[in-house]
């Protein structure tokens, strides 16, 4: 029910996202699967190549968002059934069942994963498959004791499911450490047992079945892996990135982190300082040093659910990597908060109120922070090409718009490429989109190919307007700040 209230429009808008157009445009069979490949994620090149190569209208696109809310339907289900088994192990709340739910409903992440339907609805995907290869492997250890006493198809289907959730998004493999991170949490200060080391043991061997069978799969087909994704091991580099955004993120729930504000600054902090003083104020009668160590084993596991992002060169923090995190730093929150609520009646005060916090901030950030300033914009481009566009016209100047283009316009700060960021601000959308749209006007896909689209960035206004002044027959111009500035 939450993921309708909040991604409905999506079943309706017409509209594509930043590699959307490149999918779109480029959707030959074969054209751009080995994208997916040399980035490690062919089962996910798989889906795209399924999809787009089926597909040839911009509105067309709308299936892969609706594919990507239904999905999250059936990925929510399968996690409130898996989270029941956490409360009946006695790592969360009964009450965080739901709660939880709420959360990764209108997580950030799921917000991208749906409005970037084009290229990021396979997300679900790698989400149920890393969930449930962990939570098997923890459910197996309880019921068994031991690694040696689980039967050997279920490790195999540990093992496959995990390589699923690699091949198709490195980032869903996170979630296979939750069940093991909670059952740390839940064992107050405590070393860590065999569930844990076992935990780990696999999650390693998982990767190492992954990237061996990765490198394999590259060679057989004569391809070389993409420079985003060559491992790098910056220990001191990579210490001081992660305890930059990335913890900053998880630890604001679900609020959109905003580099320049001090409130986003300060949230964060404020939420680990209360974490650490609960810590150290409860159980007493356990050693200091048992805290400490609880402390670093805590940050240990949060690096190796994010380990997919933190053992390449790249330092890029993006919403549609950082759901695992989000969720086991949640989780452990809302622990903290449960157990330092007494009375049961508060609890589920405080529960209603955390729901209904999350839904109305899930709400706010995907209709405003994301999708209303994103269709405006595409409405008004895809408008004034139509307009301009006529037989014989063979050269297009476009002047895309500055990357922080709708804070003034919508008071939206821009992250990355995923929140506030102009859909023509990327120097890889405007050739597509054009294209598709002079494309889908005369439906001759020969007639688009030959139209020439030159770009112009923001600070090279003044070159623009004299090439248009120009006015070179054949030519149109299409000035997206403009756009906004005379609607």
């Amino acid at each position: 029910m939450v993921l309708l209230v909040i991604f409905y429009p999506l079943f309706q808008a017409n509209f594509a996202y930043l590699d959307d157009f490149h999918q779109l445009w480029y959707n030959e069979k074969g054209a751009t699967w080995n994208i997916w490949l040399i980035h490690g994620r062919f089962i996910g090149g798989l889906f795209m190549e399924k999809v787009f190569t089926s597909i040839n209208t911009i509105d067309a696109v709308r299936l892969t968002r609706i594919i990507s809310v239904l999905g999250w339907v059936v990925a929510i289900c399968i996690y409130v059934k898996v989270a029941m088994q956490w409360a009946r192990f006695n790592l969360i709340d009964n009450r965080l069942v739901l709660i939880s739910a709420v959360y990764l409903a209108c997580n950030l992440t799921v917000a991208i994963a749906n409005g970037w339907g084009g290229t990021c609805f396979e997300i679900f995907f790698t989400v149920i498959a890393g969930l449930l290869s962990g939570h098997i492997l923890y459910a197996q250890l309880k019921k068994h004791n031991k690694i040696q006493a689980v039967p050997i198809p279920m490790q195999l289907l540990v093992l496959v499911l995990g390589l699923i959730s690699l091949f198709t998004y490195q980032m869903g493999i996170g979630f296979f450490l939750i069940p093991f991170f909670l059952h740390f949490t839940s064992k107050k200060y405590e070393k860590p047992d065999r569930f844990l080391i076992t935990g780990v043991i696999a999650f390693f061997v998982i990767i190492a079945v992954y990237y061996g069978s990765f490198k394999l799969l590259l060679n057989i087909l004569g391809e070389g892996e993409s420079d985003r994704v060559h491992l790098h091991i910056d220990i001191l580099g990579k210490l001081s990135f992660f305890f930059g955004v990335p913890t900053a993120q998880a630890f604001s729930f679900n609020f959109l982190f905003n580099l320049h504000s001090i409130i986003s600054q300060a949230f964060y902090i404020v939420a680990i300082a209360v974490w650490v003083i609960y810590t150290f104020a409860t159980q007493r009668n356990k050693p200091v040093a048992n805290k400490i160590i609880y402390l670093a084993v805590v940050f240990i596991l949060q690096m190796l659910i994010y380990i997919p992002v933190l053992v390449i060169a790249e330092n890029f923090s993006s919403y549609r990597t950082m759901l695992p995190l989000n969720m086991a730093v949640a989780l452990m929150l809302l622990n903290m908060i449960f157990e330092w609520i007494k009375a049961p009646s508060w609890k589920d005060r405080f529960a209603v109120a955390a729901m209904l916090i999350f839904v109305g901030v899930g709400f706010y950030n995907f209709r405003f922070n994301f999708f209303k300033p994103i269709l405006e914009e595409y409405q008004l481009v895809r408008a004034n090409v139509e307009k301009q566009y006529s037989p014989g016209i063979n050269k297009v100047y476009f002047l895309r718009p500055p990357e922080n283009f709708y804070e003034d316009k919508f008071h939206v700060h821009y992250y990355r490429d995923e929140f506030g960021v102009p859909l023509t601000h990327k120097d890889w959308v405007p050739v597509p989109f054009v294209k598709q749209v002079i494309y889908e006007k005369t439906r001759d896909k020969e007639i688009a190919k030959k139209v020439e689209v030159v770009m112009f960035d923001y600070a090279e206004a003044e070159a623009f307007n004299k090439q248009v002044a120009l006015k070179e027959e054949h030519t149109m111009a299409v000035d997206v700040p403009a756009l906004f500035n005379n609607k």
